[in-house]
C-alpha cells in the first residue's frame, strides 16, 4: 500500500471514529419521509408541487391583484402623512369621530383609486388565485406577492372605515368581505410566512369589522353575510402546514443556500457554477462523517412535533412545546446550528396561530349579537340565548376550551377570549398578545331604525349616493357585489 493508501485509511478511520463517539448516525430518508406522510403532509418537494394545480390564466386573480395595486396613486406626501392606514397617521379608535379634515383626505384617496379598488374587489371574488412561486429563488423570492396582498388590503381596510364613517354599511361591509377572500387565497402555499400573512390579513377584516360595527348599523342580510365569512376562515394548524411545506423542501433549499454564500464570497464577475462541485464535495464529506446528517435529523424531528401538535388543542400543544424545549437545552452544543430559533422559544409560538383563530370566533358572536339586537332591539341576556336563531352553537374559546365569554358593559358589550395566559381578565384589552383577554368591543347604541315604507335596498341606495366624485369605480365593486 502507498503512501496516499496509508492517509486515506488513518483518514476515514477517523471520520469512522468521529462518528461512533458524537453518536451521529445517517439514517435513510425514505423512513422519515414515510412518517410525515402519514400525517397528510408532503414529504418532498415533488409532493409540495403536486399540490399546486395550474390555473388558466383568465381564471387566475393572481394577475388582477398585481394590476389592482401596480396602480394605486397616492396623494401628496403631507397628505399621505396625514391619512390613516395606507398613510403615517394612526388609526382612529372605533369609539372616536374622525375629523372632517381626515374624512376628506380619505375621500380624496378613494377617489384617485376608484377603478384599482374596482379591480382589488373583482379579484377577492374569483374563485381561483395562484400566485408564482419560484422554488429556484431562496428564502424571500418566493414571497415577492405578499407585499403586494399587504398593500391591496390596506386599501380595502381605508375604504371600510370611510365608508362606515359615512354611514354606508353596505360598502363597509363589502370592503370587510373583499379582505377575507383576499386572506383565503393564501390557503394551502408551503411557506410558513405566507401562512402568517394569511392570518394578518384576516385580523386586518377583523379590525375592519370592528370599526364598522361600532360606527354603523348593519342591516341583517349584511350582518348574515360577515357572520358567515367570520366563521372558521382559519383552520386549526395552518401556520404548521406552512412550516411541514418548508420542511418538505428542506433539502433543495439548502443547496441553493450553499450557491448564494458562495455568490456572495467570491467576485462578482467570478462564475460561481464553478465553485460548486467543491462546495457539493464538501457536503458529501459532511453527509458521511455524519456531521451534516445528525443537525439536519434533530431539527427534523423538533419539527415534526411542533407541527404535529398544531392539530392538537393549545393546551396540548404549550404542553409540547416546552417538552421540546427542554430537549433542545438538553442537546449537545454541535447540534444547535440547523434548528430554527424558534424552537429555542417553543412554547411562546405555540399560541399564534390560536389567537387569530379566536380573533375570528370573537367577532362570528359579536354578528350574532348584532342581529339578536337588531331583531329584538335589546341585547341578548346570555350567548345561550342566540342559540339556534343566531348561532348553530356557542363557538369555543380556544384557549380555556370553554365557551366564549360576554359581557355587557356601560355603553355595549364585550366578547372574548381568556387568551394565551389562559386567565380570565373579565375582558380587559391585551397588551402583550401573551397577555390579557382577546377582547371584541362593541360600544354603539341600539340599531337605527329604517324609516317607514323604506326597504334596506333604498337605503342602500340613497347611502351610495352620498359620495361625491367618479361612480364607475367606487360604485362599481359595490353593485357588483350586492
Amino acid at each position: 500500500m502507498n503512501k496516499f493508501g496509508y492517509w486515506r485509511v488513518i483518514v476515514v478511520g477517523a471520520i469512522g471514529v468521529f462518528a461512533l463517539v458524537c453518536g451521529f448516525a445517517p439514517g435513510p430518508d425514505r423512513i422519515f419521509f414515510a412518517k410525515v406522510r402519514a400525517l397528510g403532509y408532503p414529504a418532498t418537494r415533488e409532493d409540495v408541487e403536486a399540490s399546486l394545480t395550474d390555473i388558466p390564466f383568465e381564471e387566475n386573480a393572481a394577475p388582477v391583484y398585481g394590476q389592482a395595486v401596480a396602480t394605486l396613486k397616492d396623494l401628496s406626501p403631507v397628505k399621505m402623512a396625514r391619512l390613516p392606514i395606507c398613510g403615517e397617521a394612526d388609526v382612529p379608535e372605533p369609539t372616536e369621530p374622525i375629523p372632517e379634515p381626515t374624512m376628506g383626505l380619505m375621500r380624496a384617496y378613494l377617489r384617485r383609486n376608484a377603478s384599482s379598488l374596482a379591480r382589488l374587489h373583482s379579484a377577492t371574488r374569483m374563485r381561483k388565485c395562484l400566485f408564482p412561486m419560484r422554488f429556484r429563488l431562496a428564502f424571500f423570492a418566493e414571497s415577492r406577492h405578499l407585499p403586494i396582498l399587504r398593500a391591496g388590503a390596506r386599501v380595502l381596510e381605508l375604504e371600510s372605515l370611510y365608508c362606515a364613517s359615512a354611514g354606508e354599511p353596505h360598502r363597509a361591509a363589502e370592503a370587510v368581505l373583499s379582505l377575507l377572500r383576499m386572506s383565503a387565497a393564501l390557503k394551502g402555499e408551503p411557506f410558513a410566512r405566507n401562512q402568517i400573512c394569511r392570518a394578518t390579513l384576516a385580523s386586518m377584516a377583523w379590525d375592519a369589522l370592528d370599526q364598522l360595527v361600532n360606527r354603523t348599523a348593519c342591516s341583517e342580510s349584511e350582518l348574515v353575510r360577515l357572520q358567515e365569512a367570520f366563521t372558521n376562515p382559519l383552520e386549526p394548524g395552518f401556520t404548521g402546514d406552512g412550516m411541514a411545506r418548508e420542511l418538505a423542501m428542506d433539502d433543495y433549499r439548502l443547496r441553493v443556500f450553499m450557491l448564494e454564500m458562495l455568490g456572495e464570497l467570491v467576485p462578482e464577475n467570478v462564475d460561481i457554477v464553478r465553485y460548486y462541485p467543491m462546495a457539493s464535495a464538501a457536503r458529501r464529506v459532511a453527509y458521511w462523517c455524519g456531521v451534516r446528517d445528525a443537525g439536519r435529523a434533530c431539527s427534523r424531528r423538533l419539527v415534526m412535533r411542533y407541527i404535529a401538535s398544531s392539530r392538537s388543542t393549545y393546551p396540548e400543544q404549550k404542553l409540547e412545546a416546552r417538552r421540546i424545549e427542554d430537549t433542545v437545552d438538553n442537546m449537545p452544543f454541535w447540534y444547535m446550528a440547523p434548528y430554527p430559533l424558534w424552537l429555542l422559544d417553543a412554547s411562546r409560538a405555540a399560541g399564534a396561530d390560536w389567537l387569530h383563530i379566536a380573533r375570528m370566533r370573537t367577532a362570528e358572536v359579536a354578528l350574532a349579537i348584532e342581529r339578536f339586537r337588531l331583531a329584538n332591539d335589546a341585547l341578548p341576556p346570555n350567548l345561550g340565548a342566540l342559540v339556534p336563531e343566531c348561532l348553530a352553537e356557542i363557538p369555543t374559546d380556544p384557549f380555556s376550551e370553554q365557551p366564549l365569554s360576554f359581557r355587557k358593559t356601560e355603553c355595549g358589550y364585550v366578547v372574548y377570549s381568556v387568551g394565551p395566559d389562559q386567565e380570565d381578565d373579565g375582558g380587559t384589552v391585551r397588551k402583550d398578545w401573551t397577555e390579557g383577554d382577546i377582547v371584541f368591543t362593541v360600544e354603539r347604541p341600539g340599531p337605527r331604525p329604517l324609516p317607514d315604507g323604506q326597504s334596506e335596498s333604498d337605503n342602500t341606495v340613497q347611502l351610495l349616493s352620498r359620495i361625491p366624485g367618479p361612480e364607475d369605480g367606487l360604485l362599481a365593486s359595490s353593485k357588483s357585489g350586492a
